[in-house]
């Protein structure tokens, strides 16, 4: 529950499913096919990738090094509108660490830069933005 309150079921609905966020940055009609019309044919290369998320998928978290990874997490926002389930993710003291995005030219964590971009996404989706501003980094 969120504020002592349960979530409305309506909000629920409306959440764009994380992997519709990767699908339109790769490519939007891809996006459009899958998560629209839900026209979706397993191939070779799909086939191999299911099999790979499998170990990714089960849940089993671990602890190397001091950084603790957690596998098949599901995460959701109703302030961002987003849902799905994280492939991956590691909890380490990077996210502490402060960068300067390059769309907006201000100072932020590494932590923040998964909500600044859901925030982009959502402002180029309602038509603030012509484009979306990947980040991108290496």
């Amino acid at each position: 529950m969120v504020g002592g309150r349960p979530p409305d079921p309506a909000a629920e609905d409306a959440l764009v499913p994380l992997s519709a966020l990767q699908h339109y940055l790769f490519c939007p009609r891809q996006c459009a096919l899958i998560h629209v019309e839900r026209v979706w044919a397993e191939d070779g290369a799909t086939a191999e990738g299911r099999l790979m998320h499998e170990r990714v998928d089960s849940g089993r978290p671990d602890r190397r090094a001091g950084v603790r990874t957690v596998r098949g997490m599901v995460i959701r926002s109703l302030a961002l509108g987003v849902a799905g389930k994280a492939v991956l993710v590691a909890w380490q003291e990077r996210k502490k660490e402060e960068l300067r995005h390059p769309f907006l030219g201000e100072s932020l964590s590494f932590g923040l830069v998964v909500h600044v971009q859901a925030q982009l996404l959502a402002r180029h989706l309602r038509g603030d933005l012509d484009g979306y501003p990947a980040f991108v980094w290496k």
